[in-house]
């Protein structure tokens, strides 16, 4: 049986697929296919050898040590199922994919929609690919879904997700004059609110959109405890169900490569050292000072803030 698309009618009006490099198979996620759906689950693996330049030289297949199926870690997994779902789009051999439209981003005017409680904390979150899988109110979602911003009411503690989009006009009267050379107070606070929320927002992924919202340490060394801590960006939930700490924020180490972070993370850690965290605490402390007063302002945002530092609301 013939193919009509290898005619030579056909071939006439086929544009010549581009010629690829062997060592793209990794990088396009094509050898995790290849690996996962055919070679894994015999106990056998396909590995690429590539030189300093990252050429590919030749390949060889490894068998595990007890004969059984070789399995990626998670994250590993989830990276390159991603890839080759990106790959086998583009080729045209899976459907794009098509992403919910999600309500419009409420800003400061938002209102929980259980409670109506009007503090609310917002989180970013990275567009989720297809079947990757994320929590929402204790429960499992699935993707696709776009970049979005997940607001939790301080109150119930209820979630729920909302675009990206414009930043909404706060309330109250308009201010006029550029705030880098406004010096009124509320100018600056309003360019600090930007800057920090530009930054916060860019430091909570990895640059291959892994989320790193969530910032945590961890010993370096769990039966040994010295002092000395892993920086990890978030979470991670792996088969067995277990959470761990991941992505690691900090690379390198070694005496070849001093320790360094990504852009992103390494700005935002110098926007927000030491000075200004005792700028907050004096800032949280005066408010704390009326918090019990009848019609105290700012109680419950400084308490949202408290709560974030606590780390309660992900605990």
């Amino acid at each position: 049986m013939t193919n009509p698309s290898t005619s030579p009618a056909a071939a006439e009006h086929q544009e010549e697929p581009p010629i690829h490099a062997f060592e793209e198979l990794r990088d396009s996620g094509l050898l995790w296919i290849l690996n996962h759906r055919v070679l894994h689950p015999r106990g056998v693996a396909l590995a690429l050898h590539v030189d300093g330049d990252g050429s590919a030289t030749g390949w060889s297949l490894l068998r595990s040590l007890d004969g059984k199926p070789w399995t990626f870690e998670a994250e590993t997994h989830e990276r390159c199922r991603a890839r080759s779902e990106a790959t086998l789009t583009a080729a045209g051999a899976l459907p794009a994919r098509q992403l919910p439209e999600l309500p419009p981003f409420t800003g400061d005017a938002a209102k929980c929609p259980k409670c109506f409680h009007p503090v609310v904390t917002t989180t970013y979150c990275p567009e989720l690919p297809t079947r990757g899988s994320d929590t929402l109110n204790d429960r499992r979602i699935w993707g696709p879904l776009p970049e979005r911003m997940r607001r939790e009411c301080w109150e119930c503690s209820y979630q729920w997700n909302e675009a990206i989009g414009r930043e909404p006009v706060a309330a109250g009267p308009p201010t006029t004059g550029d705030p880098m050379t406004d010096t009124s107070p509320a100018a600056q606070i309003r360019a600090a609110a930007v800057l920090l929320r530009t930054l916060a927002t860019a430091a909570s992924t990895d640059t291959d959109g892994t989320p790193t919202a969530h910032w945590n340490t961890e010993p370096c060394w769990p039966d040994d405890d010295d002092g000395s801590r892993f920086l990890y960006g978030d979470h991670l939930t792996r088969d067995d169900g277990r959470r761990i700490s991941w992505p690691l924020l900090t690379r390198g180490g070694s005496h070849q490569r001093p320790s360094y972070m990504h852009g992103q993370h390494a700005e935002y850690a110098a926007a927000m050292d030491p000075t200004v965290g005792l700028a907050i605490a004096q800032l949280l402390d005066v408010i704390a000072r009326t918090a019990d007063d009848e019609g105290a302002a700012f109680v419950g945002e400084a308490s949202a803030v408290a709560r974030q530092i606590l780390g309660e609301t992900h605990a």
